[in-house]
């Protein structure tokens, strides 16, 4: 009896890692849909590298979280740092979107 509650325990594991977000790397909300062009929202989250470069950042839409990513080809106008700020004071950001292999990158970057 204990045998079988053991693999049943293991089993309902299995099963419910193998209907996880099969997306989990992606860098927008995986629902399978097209990633916008556009998002509007506070920043959740900054990555930088050392010496505080900015290499990505997170934005809530409409309780979506998108990963946005820096394309160190693009001048955006003004020093990244300042999305750090957005995070800390809760204001929006208005992030043009490009998708690249799945993942988001950032195009402009605007207070919203």
């Amino acid at each position: 009896m204990k045998l079988r509650l053991v693999l049943c325990a293991l089993l309902a594991l299995v099963v419910l890692g193998a209907c996880g977000d099969d997306q989990a790397g992606d860098d927008h909300a995986g629902d399978g849909q097209p990633a916008p062009e556009e998002i509007t929202g506070p920043v959740t989250k900054v990555d930088s590298e050392a010496l505080g470069e900015v290499t990505s950042f997170e934005v809530t839409q409409k309780g979506e979280v998108y990963v946005v990513l820096i394309d160190p080809d693009i001048n955006y106008g003004f020093a990244l740092s300042h999305i750090n700020e957005h995070l800390a004071t809760g204001d929006p950001v208005r992030v043009g979107l490009d998708e690249r292999d799945g993942r988001l990158y950032a195009t402009e970057i605007a207070d919203a």
